[in-house]
């Protein structure tokens, strides 16, 4: 065969298998910023009904690519708050909560299986092309919580919502634990988000939405929605565009 039709022949092939591996990663993409208090009860315990809950969701869809940047969660906040007792610098202390995100996606990934790329990424701008149900990336480097990981993540994967999962059914006026009074916001601009959260953020910080994140995502016209991970029937509905307990924040 003269080499150059066998050149043509196999660049055609691996063009052929190139552009339908982009096909199929068509998909409508979801990034999903997965709480750590989903994975990690109260009491350090993990959760591991609702990881295999979550994996039977995940794998009902079949029009859905998933993209789940993992958080650190309680573990992550215990490790943190010793760490500042014993002087560790702040650097010191987000590397430490890098370290927890790293493992609780670990963990997810395992679980996840065949469903899952074979590795957790780490930096958000790093866009993986496979046929694959899942993606899982972890925290990236200090500075950037797994939130501000998401808003990147919906930036590479040109997705304009991000599906912020985690322990709490809506962002309240003021913090339901301390007031009786206090209301469900189902509905918010980032400039009121902004208004009640502040602009900074702290490693172990326990905010509904990183600040910074926040501004990342207003600024590149990103939404977030605030659901309670555990109410699966729920996210269901937000994934269906029907009506659903949560806070939307654009």
């Amino acid at each position: 065969m003269d080499g150059h039709f066998g050149n043509n022949i196999g660049n055609y092939i691996f063009r052929y298998w190139y552009v339908k591996m982009e096909d199929k990663s068509k998909k409508k993409k979801i990034i999903i910023s997965l709480g750590g208090s989903l994975i990690s009860k109260e009491d350090e315990e993990i959760n591991k009904d609702y990881i295999i809950k979550f994996k039977e969701f995940i794998s009902s869809f079949s029009d859905i690519k998933f993209i789940v940047v993992v958080g650190g969660g309680k573990i992550s906040r215990k490790y943190i708050d010793s760490a500042k007792e014993l002087g560790v610098n702040k650097e010191g202390q987000d590397w430490i909560g890098i370290m927890a995100t790293r493992i609780n996606a670990e963990f997810v990934k395992a679980v996840f299986s065949n469903l899952a790329y074979e590795k957790v990424i780490y930096d958000p701008h790093e866009k993986i092309r496979v046929d694959k149900k899942v993606i899982i990336y972890a925290g990236y480097k200090p500075g950037w919580s797994t939130d501000y990981d998401a808003v990147l993540l919906a930036e590479t994967y040109g997705a304009k919502k991000i599906l912020n999962m985690s322990n709490i059914k809506y962002i309240y006026d003021k913090n339901p634990k301390e007031n009786s009074d206090a209301k469900a916001i189902k509905e918010m601009s980032w400039k009121e988000f902004k208004r009640q959260f502040g602009e900074e953020w702290n490693p172990g910080m326990n905010s509904p939405f990183d600040p910074i994140a926040g501004k990342k995502a207003s600024e590149i016209g990103i939404e977030v929605a605030v659901v309670d991970g555990e109410d699966l029937s729920n996210v269901k509905n937000y994934l269906a565009d029907s009506p659903f307990e949560g806070t939307i924040i654009k």
